[in-house]
């Protein structure tokens, strides 16, 4: 007689399998369906699940008296200054300090080894640490905490593209607000699928050869760190993405710059994230009038962003 420990297992074993099967493989001729809806039951995360999300992603005077600010981990505060207007802006820069690692491509032009020939037309680069000059691309700086009683503006609604070209995703790093369409798209000629590694928001879809219309998405909360997104059929593909519940953050430039314009005045927390280091900055504090702008720059060691 089987025991109810052995029901249980054959049972998530079954579960377990089949997730494999829908994300890897089959999904050329499914049907899409309706606009997905992503959201955990109960819309709500449990403080353990909050405190592993942020385990897995870690790995001074101003002249103002209306101001205030700490120190990053670089060590220096902020500058503050009056520039007019009736919002607040934050910019800066995230830099390595030392030498850029120097990355081999994921997959070599022409590799024979690849069966899929729109991945081998082109080396497909290693997009974990990107940028140019000693500028860091792709970091994520977002609230980490609000303001009381900030008006926080509705959700856009354009939708925002997920693409996959070259067996690359392309942005390798985007926000999307809570409630805004993030869409799934796929410009090369065979499948990928998309999934998602989070505790509360997952994804897992297939999306079809040459599809330009997309599979829509939309998440109803907000993550705490930026979600990784890997393709199950081409493994060497990631990049990351943050479903947000307001419009204030910035994803660095080539050149490791960010601007985050139109700050309601107050007391500010940011977070300061990136894929291949986790956290540069886990909270980052400033307070700001009307008209300033806060000017701040992180720096992180080359040595850290080496896998």
């Amino acid at each position: 007689m089987m025991t109810f420990a052995g029901k249980c297992f054959r049972i998530t074993a079954a579960i377990a399998c089949l997730g494999l099967l829908v994300g890897c493989g089959g999904g050329d001729s499914a049907d899409q369906g309706p606009p997905i809806t992503v959201a955990n039951s109960g819309n709500t995360s449990t403080p353990a699940e909050d405190s592993a999300a942020e385990n897995t992603a870690s790995t001074g005077e101003t002249g103002d008296s209306t101001s205030s600010s700490s120190p990053s981990s670089s060590g220096s505060a902020p500058t503050i200054s009056d520039t007019g207007g009736e919002t607040v802006t934050f910019k800066g820069r995230v830099t390595i300090d030392g030498t850029r690692p120097e990355l081999a491509p994921l997959i070599a032009q022409g590799d024979p080894k690849v069966k899929d020939e729109v991945c081998t037309e082109n080396a497909v680069p290693d997009d974990s640490v990107r940028g140019e000059g000693n500028g860091l691309a792709d970091v994520f700086i977002y609230v980490r905490k609000l303001p009381d009683d900030v008006d926080v503006p509705p959700a856009p609604t354009d939708p925002v593209p997920l693409d996959q070209q070259g067996c690359r995703f392309i942005p390798q790093g985007l926000f999307v607000r809570v409630g805004q369409t993030l869409l799934l798209k796929n410009s090369d000629p065979v499948s990928h699928n998309v999934r998602t590694q989070s505790f509360s928001n997952p994804i897992n879809q297939i999306v079809k050869p040459n599809d330009q219309e997309g599979i829509p998405v939309t998440y109803e909360r907000e993550e705490r760190v930026p979600i990784q997104t890997r393709c199950d059929i081409h493994t060497w593909m990631s990049a990351y993405h943050l479903p947000v519940d307001n419009p204030w953050h910035a994803v660095t430039a080539m050149d490791g710059s960010f601007e985050i314009a139109d700050l309601p005045p107050g007391e500010w927390e940011f977070t300061v994230w990136h894929g291949a280091k986790g956290y540069i900055e886990k909270s980052f504090e400033f307070e700001a009038s009307a008209g300033q702008t806060v000017e701040q720059n992180f720096s992180v060691p080359a040595s850290d962003l080496t896998k």
